[in-house]
């Protein structure tokens, strides 16, 4: 009977990056999704609100999030890290909500 440890650790070798890639890949997917729901509540819920105060209400949800109202229409960006991103060279996703008010 062979051994075949050397073989088996040669294929581990080659799979392990790439199990690597699609597990980040998977988790800043799922990420970017979470937090664009959560962006589009956010804005949902501010709409009941005056047009003056959204701004505000938004931010004290999220600190990381920038707001601007611009001729009736509500712009609203958060900023995330990234980890899947950091490997192929971007650090950060943008995530852009614009809704007319």
């Amino acid at each position: 009977m062979k051994n075949n440890r050397a073989q088996v650790l040669v294929i581990f070798i080659i799979f392990l990056p790439i199990m690597i890639l699609f597990i980040t890949y998977i988790f800043d997917s799922i990420r970017i999704v979470y937090e664009k729901d959560k962006l589009n509540d956010i804005v949902e819920i501010s709409k009941e609100y005056d047009t003056n105060k959204i701004c505000d209400l938004i931010l004290k949800n999220d600190i990381e999030i920038s707001c601007n109202i611009n001729s009736n229409k509500l712009n609203v960006k958060k900023r995330i890290k990234s980890l899947f991103g950091k490997i192929i060279g971007r650090d950060y996703y943008d995530i852009n909500i614009n809704i007319n008010i």
